[in-house]
């Protein structure tokens, strides 16, 4: 009579449950980009427009949610914010709040 070989692997050693506890910033979207405000005063802007209302004021090392962008007819890049309009050079973009952070 042939005997059987069993060809899986087995291990001696006891499985253990893993907990993984995340921090509350791994809830944010991938997608999501966060700004630092990099002049000592920067004004939001009501529109992508100097020319428009300043809807709010920030400080140097701000770090804001990114909410989208828009080139405006003089060929501007500005970045919106809940709090209004910031063009492009007063912010440096990272990929994530952290990053932003520890900038």
């Amino acid at each position: 009579m042939e005997e059987k070989k069993d060809n899986s692997f087995q291990s001696c050693k006891q499985k253990k449950e893993l907990e993984i506890i995340l921090p509350d910033s791994a809830e944010e979207n991938a997608q999501d980009e966060w700004a630092v405000i990099q002049e000592p005063y920067a004004a939001f802007y009501e529109e992508p427009d100097e020319a428009s209302g300043i809807a709010a004021h920030a400080r140097l090392g701000d770090v804001l949610l990114v909410e989208g962008r828009k080139i405006n007819d003089n060929k501007e890049l500005w970045i919106k914010f809940s709090r209004g309009w910031i063009q492009n050079n007063v912010v440096v973009i990272y990929s994530n709040k952290l990053k932003a952070e520890s900038a």
